[in-house]
């Protein structure tokens, strides 16, 4: 406190030092209090991070073994594609091979008509009746 100059007196330079250090003390306490209640919370957040780590690596063994499952399937697959498409191309070949066999055979077809014709119309010049009984 101060005197009647108004300078300040050793009782009153230390009763501010008293009062701020007590003010100082029970900042400090709160904080102290804050940081544990922030450590309790970092502590509860590690452990959550590390089940979800363990949650994420479970997961992303699954899906591994998932993707490698599908991957023998795709191979299953290709092989069936693969022989089916032998499949398609031999029955192609047959297919072209009969289409070859039916022109060969319509061509046989074209031809014995011809002669047959050239043969008709041979009688018919000679006059004859294409060989029929009772003609008179």
């Amino acid at each position: 406190m101060a005197n009647r100059d108004g300078e300040l007196t050793l009782e009153g330079l230390a009763r501010i030092l008293r009062d701020h250090m007590d003010a100082s003390a029970a900042e400090f306490t709160e904080m102290r209090a804050q940081f544990a209640e922030m450590r309790a919370q970092l502590g509860a957040l590690r452990d959550q991070f590390a089940e979800m780590r363990v949650q994420f690596a479970t997961q992303f063994a699954q899906v591994g073994t998932r993707i490698d499952d599908l991957r023998g399937e795709i191979g299953v697959v290709a092989g069936l594609v693969r022989d089916l498409a032998q499949i398609v191309a031999r029955h192609d070949d047959e297919i072209n091979e009969h289409r070859r066999q039916i022109r060969e055979s319509n061509a046989r077809i074209e031809e014995m008509t011809r002669d047959i014709r050239r043969i008709l119309d041979a009688i018919e010049r000679r006059g004859g009746n294409g060989g029929g009984l009772g003609s008179g």
